[in-house]
């Protein structure tokens, strides 16, 4: 939608050879996506010389995804921690490491793998791993029943067979 402030520009990757530009052949660039993209970015075109486009992934579309990140919620709370923290400690702690990175500047940092880059398999042996973590390490005097109570009570769901 485009307004004064703004609007949505949906854009795809191509290789820069096949677009005019600046950058070295070869190298994606992002583009208008859509005809309406198309009508909406020569509307601003003077307007916005830069763009700031935000990436992002694919909706989280599995039940499962949607129950672990309500537990995932619940807990933190109850901890006293952030949830995306503790969300990246849990991937931390099962093992969905793809690569350390050791900067000079910013020290280490892991690069975890994405739940989007799990099929639904490997996603529900995460979450089943993941729950294990939670009530060994964040919660051990708490019974599993009470959490999936108040994920229930939030959410409407109950946890995955």
């Amino acid at each position: 939608m485009y307004d004064d402030m703004g609007f949505d520009l949906f854009t795809k990757r191509v290789p820069a050879s096949d677009v005019p530009s600046i950058v070295p052949p070869d190298t994606p660039v992002l583009v208008p996506g859509r005809p309406e993209d198309v009508a909406k970015l020569e509307k601003a075109t003077g307007k916005y010389p830069l763009w700031h486009t935000h990436l992002s992934g694919p909706a989280r579309s599995r039940r499962e995804e949607k129950f672990y990140r309500a537990l995932v919620g619940v807990v933190a709370e109850g901890v006293g921690m952030q949830p995306d923290t503790l969300h990246y400690e849990l991937k931390f702690h099962a093992g969905k490491i793809l690569r350390i990175i050791d900067s000079p500047l910013l020290g280490l940092h892991l690069v975890l793998k994405s739940s989007t880059q799990m099929d639904d398999a490997e996603f529900h042996d995460y979450v089943v791993l993941a729950e294990k973590i939670l009530f060994l390490k964040y919660l051990p005097e708490v019974r599993r029943k009470d959490v999936y109570q108040r994920v229930y009570e939030l959410t409407g769901m109950r946890p995955p067979k």
